[in-house]
């Protein structure tokens, strides 16, 4: 077997001995620790499908509820399960909520009796009623059935996401074991087969006072278990940080927001990562932290003394540092106090003012600052040692991966949007690709008929090829909401730029009109074809692209909106 096959077994290379096994993470990463993103979010849904109850650990803003998320609404575009419940973790929920009806008075005051979590019909599930089941799809023990799993239908099954399930209430918990086991409740002394799969999301044990350890018969009835680790620094400036700073430019007036460069980025990016301390310690954090990760905090301690010195000495005060959410609440409050200046970018100095107030509650304490309240203000010093020791030094940005010549914004870029010769494909070709998406293929001739128009310019390889019709494919998903097409025809439409342009950091204003008109034109075909509901989704992708485009060309940093501009261009 292949090693990636070992590891995912939680098998592998490995010295067992005492040696060995006390500096394990120091030799290979760790085997059960994975990073937010498709890869974990695709195994969710794999397991979903196969029912199998999942649970995803990690520190806050890792993204674990994201994928989880993302990974139910896969589910439901799919068909996999007819739909999903949602409960926060809260320890005031009774124990009853998943088997025992309850009664409630609803607005009119009338007192009327609401079915169990787990009995309630799902209305977009599409289950109906049958006669001997009256709470179907749950079954009563003893109604002739052996295999419960081999009657329900994929519409059927429900995903129960039970976000940050160790801040549920003892009582709550005990409630699963049986649900986990033989999918079994109880209800008035019946006991009822439910087609309903868990997936459930946790902080570390020790992260929070609320983030309690599982008991160990509720770990052993979890099928699937995922540790997530804090995303390293390429993550967090390239996969999160972007949408954020987009989402808080919006908040301004037109060209009213503070550029955030690429090098600031990276900055606050890697000076968030400094502040889990010491990797090589033996803190909690550092279990959470990639290989990579753990290698660049080590380097940067190596090459500056005074800063590993902080470092350590942070390390004895913490457990956690800043999750992933702190990086982009710190930059959201730098473009604040720079556009208080008048600013028209970020710079160090408005990361270094802001630091303190954004990241010293953001880190998990060694200490009860109640008690030690000097240590408190010893934690928010380091910090802050911390951030002027990597701002003031001049060209920091290149040691946490920043290059700058890789994204010097070139002289004259190339008109063509593509690097690279295009491999044409046959009809026939297009029609395979296009026959391995289950939504697509009805209109296989429409999509082949346009292929060849943009074969030489944006469709040049099999991977452009497959980024458009999956965009098609799930915009026509009949499970997909409008919120759900808007992501879906955003995501599409963004993963076709970068295809055409990898490593790139600027926006070609060309390029986007091009890939506009392309998915504009596409929608407008599949539209004019498609049932009425297939009209409605290709209606909002088509308004969706329309926007990403406007945008684009409205913004500040488009060449053709600065002074006297008279010629389009990149930025």
């Amino acid at each position: 077997m292949s090693s990636r096959v070992l590891r995912y077994f939680g098998l592998g290379k490995k010295d067992l001995t005492s040696e060995g096994a006390r500096h394990a993470l120091d030799d290979e990463d760790d085997p059960a620790l994975v990073m937010t993103g498709e890869g974990l979010t695709m195994a969710i849904v794999e397991n979903i499908r196969l029912r199998r109850s999942v649970l995803i650990t990690g520190p806050r803003g890792c993204g674990k509820s994201y994928c989880a998320e993302q990974a139910i609404k896969l589910a439901k575009a799919q068909g996999i399960i007819g739909g999903s419940r949602f409960l926060q973790g809260n320890r005031e929920i009774a124990r009853d909520t998943l088997s025992e009806d309850m009664l409630i008075v609803d607005d009119g005051a009338q007192v009327k009796l609401l079915k169990a979590l787990a009995l309630r019909q799902l209305e977009e599930s599409g289950s109906v009623p049958r006669e001997g089941f009256p709470d179907w799809p749950g079954i009563p023990r003893g109604a002739g059935i052996d295999d419960p799993t081999q009657v329900w239908a994929n519409r059927d099954w429900t995903v129960l996401f039970l976000d940050e399930i160790n801040r549920f209430g003892d009582g709550f918990l005990d409630s699963l074991l049986a649900l986990l086991e033989e999918r079994k409740i109880v209800r008035r002394g019946q006991d009822y087969y439910v087609p309903i799969v868990v997936v459930a999301t946790a902080n570390p044990p020790g992260y929070d006072m609320t983030a309690k350890k599982l008991s160990p018969p509720l770990q052993a009835r979890i099928t699937r278990s995922f540790r997530v680790s804090q995303p390293d620094i390429d993550v967090l400036v390239h996969g999160i940080m972007p949408s954020k700073i987009l989402d808080f430019a919006r908040g301004y007036p037109p060209g009213g927001a503070p550029e955030v460069s690429l090098d600031i980025r990276y900055l606050a990016a890697g000076t968030t990562l400094c502040l889990w301390g010491d990797p090589t310690s033996d803190s909690k954090g550092r279990y959470f932290l990639t290989r990579a990760t753990r290698t660049l905090l080590q380097r940067l301690m190596t090459a500056n003394a005074n800063l590993a010195r902080d470092m350590r000495e942070l390390t004895l005060l913490i457990e956690f540092g800043p999750d992933a959410r702190a990086v982009t609440d710190w930059v959201g409050c730098a473009m604040a106090r720079a556009a208080s200046e008048g600013a028209r970018t970020v710079t160090p100095k408005h990361l270094e003012e802001t630091a303190v107030n954004v990241l010293s509650h953001k880190v998990r304490e060694k200490f009860n600052e109640g008690a030690n309240p000097n240590l408190g203000i010893r934690r928010d010093r380091l910090i802050l040692n911390i951030v002027q020791r990597i701002m003031r030094t001049v060209g920091f940005a290149p040691s946490f991966g920043f290059n700058p010549k890789a994204h010097v914004k070139p002289e004259a870029p190339s008109a063509a949007p593509r690097a690279f010769p295009p491999i044409v494909l046959a009809e026939p070709q297009v029609a395979d690709l296009i026959a391995e998406f289950t939504h697509a293929r009805v209109f296989t001739s429409t999509l082949v008929r346009g292929y060849p128009h943009y074969r030489n310019t944006l469709l040049p390889g099999v991977e452009h090829v497959r980024i458009w019709i999956n965009t098609i494919d799930g915009v026509l998903q009949p499970y997909a909401t409008p919120g759900d097409v808007q992501q879906i025809a955003t995501q599409g439409f963004w993963a076709l730029a970068r295809a055409l342009r990898p490593g790139q950091q600027f926006v070609d204003v060309n390029l986007v009109k091009q890939i506009g008109e392309l998915y504009e034109r596409t929608y407008e075909v599949i539209a004019s074809a498609a049932n009425p509901a297939g009209q409605e989704r290709a209606q909002v992708a088509r308004q969706v692209v329309a926007e990403a485009v406007a945008a684009v060309l409205r913004s500040p940093a488009n060449p053709q909106n600065a002074p006297g501009a008279t010629h389009a261009g990149s930025w």
